[in-house]
Formats: C-alpha cells, sequence, structure tokens
C-alpha cells in the first residue's frame, strides 16, 4: 500500500510481479482458479498498457509504437545517471563528497556538459536534479564504503536461508524501487526504510530465538 502511496512504478511492477508468482504457483493445480487468475492477468494488463498516463509516459502513438527518442528525450534519468556514473568512475572520493551542496554542483556542471538545448539546460539546473539512484547516492555521499555496507544490509535476507521467501520478495521491492530513486533523504524515504528496517529486526529477533531454542535442546 506504501509503495502505490508514493507512486513507485518500478516498485509497483515488482509487487505485482511477484504478486502474479505467487497466485499462479497457488492455483496451478486447480484448472479453473488458474484460468480465471490467467484471464484476470490479462485484462489488468490490457487495462494498463491502454492507460492515457501510460501511454504518455512512454511516448506510444497510434498502434502501440513506441517513439524511443521522445521518451529519452524527456527521462531525466537519461541525463542523470551517465553523470552520476562519470562522477563516481572520475571524480568520486574514497569517503564521498564532502556535503550535499557539493554532489550538487558537480551534478549541475556535468548537466552543463551534456545538454545543448539552454531550455532543458536551465531545467535541469532549475530543478536541481539528484541521482535518481539510492545506490549512487550513497557512492557520493558515503563513499564506497557506504555503498558496500547499505548492499550487504538490503542483500543479506536473500542469500540467508533463515529468511522466509516473503522477506525476500519484500526486499526485492525495496531493491527495485532504490535502483530508480533516491527517496532515503526524504520524509518518505524515511518512512519507507523504517518499515523495511521494523520487518527485518523482526525477523532478525525470531531467527535468534530459534537459534537459542535449538542450542537449548541440544
Amino acid at each position: 500500500g506504501f509503495v502505490i502511496f508514493i507512486s513507485a512504478r518500478l516498485a509497483i511492477a515488482v509487487s505485482l510481479l511477484l504478486t502474479a508468482i505467487h497466485l499462479f504457483h497457488k492455483f496451478k493445480n486447480n484448472k479453473k482458479n488458474l484460468a480465471l487468475f490467467i484471464v484476470g492477468l490479462i485484462a489488468l494488463l490490457a487495462l494498463i498498457i491502454n492507460n492515457p498516463i501510460f501511454k504518455e509516459r512512454f511516448k506510444i502513438q497510434e498502434g502501440f509504437k513506441i517513439d524511443l527518442e521522445k521518451t529519452l528525450a524527456y527521462e531525466p534519468r537519461y541525463v542523470i545517471y551517465p553523470c552520476a556514473v562519470d562522477l563516481i568512475i572520475n571524480d568520486v572520493p574514497f569517503s564521498g563528497f564532502n556535503g550535499r551542496d557539493k554532489v550538487q554542483t558537480k551534478l549541475n556542471e556535468c548537466y552543463v556538459k551534456r545538454i545543448e538545448r539552454e531550455k532543458k539546460q536551465k531545467y535541469y539546473l532549475n530543478r536541481n536534479f539528484g541521482s535518481h539512484n539510492a545506490l549512487f547516492n550513497f557512492t557520493l555521499y558515503g563513499g564506497f564504503f557506504g555503498t558496500l555496507f547499505f548492499m550487504f544490509l538490503m542483500l543479506y535476507p536473500i542469500f540467508s536461508k533463515n529468511f522466509p521467501r516473503f522477506t525476500n520478495g519484500m526486499i526485492w521491492i525495496f531493491i527495485s524501487f532504490y535502483a530508480f530513486q533516491n527517496l532515503l533523504p526524504s520524509n518518505h524515504g524515511a518512512i519507507f526504510f523504517g518499515i523495511f528496517y521494523l520487518y527485518y529486526y523482526k525477523y532478525s529477533l525470531r531467527i535468534n530465538n530459534y537459534d537459542q531454542v535449538d542450542k537449548s535442546a541440544s
């Protein structure tokens, strides 16, 4: 519900995909329910694809032809990500840049170099577009150590056998969201991370309790 509330498109898509996979496994032994599920899924996809906002977002013309050039021209990440990657590869100190203003100044300098049209250039500078990616943001602010620590925090439950599959699904939703958004410095981001951390902490306590019971029993 929170993912839908903050309109995180990719996270919503991952949520729907994980739900579809879960329902498919649930109904695969019941042909009637499976058929109804597939029909419902097709109907939902048709509604999404025919949504005017979806068409406008991806510059879909008649016949569902996507105008790739226009889509990229209106997509800020097409400019932001190359600038962020360029800074990370060539310019970022090991411990990251000193403060938000320094990061934004570096990104703005890159926008000026990359954007030829003056009107579009002013738009990017006035909006002060950030990295739009949590991993890029951690690297720019905290260096590579901060990014590795963040990645470990996110990926550990996925590779741990003790965490349930549902936990892994939730974490993939968070990862998909952080890959295209940098919401952590905002109020919504604090709430978003709080939801993840409390859920993670709850299962960590449960796993520790199970381990203590096993040790005492042995």
